[in-house]
C-alpha cells in the first residue's frame, strides 16, 4: 500500500513507514485511490490510473470488503499488497 509518509507521520504513525519512492522509483504512472466506509464494517476501495500528461484515465477496480477485526484488516492489506 502506498501512502503519504508526510501524512502518517502528521498522525503519528512514523512507525509503519517501511519505504521510501523517490523520484526515479518503478511507480511511474499516477494512480488514485479512494476509500470510503459504506456501511458499518464495509469498506469500498476505488481506484484510477492516469497518464503522465492527464489527458487520459481509466477507471481501476472497485473492491467492496467486510472488515470487523484488526485480523481482517491485516489480510485485506497484505492481499492488496501481493
Amino acid at each position: 500500500m502506498v501512502m503519504s509518509a508526510a501524512g502518517l507521520e502528521r498522525i503519528g504513525l512514523q512507525s509503519r513507514i517501511n519505504q521510501y519512492l523517490g523520484s526515479k522509483s518503478e511507480c511511474g504512472v499516477p494512480i488514485g485511490v479512494e476509500t470510503e466506509w459504506v456501511q458499518p464494517h464495509q469498506l469500498r476501495i476505488s481506484a484510477i490510473v492516469v497518464s503522465l500528461d492527464g489527458s487520459q484515465s481509466g477507471d481501476g477496480d472497485t473492491l467492496d470488503a467486510r472488515i470487523e477485526t484488526t485480523n481482517e484488516a491485516d489480510v485485506l492489506d497484505q492481499n492488496l499488497a501481493a
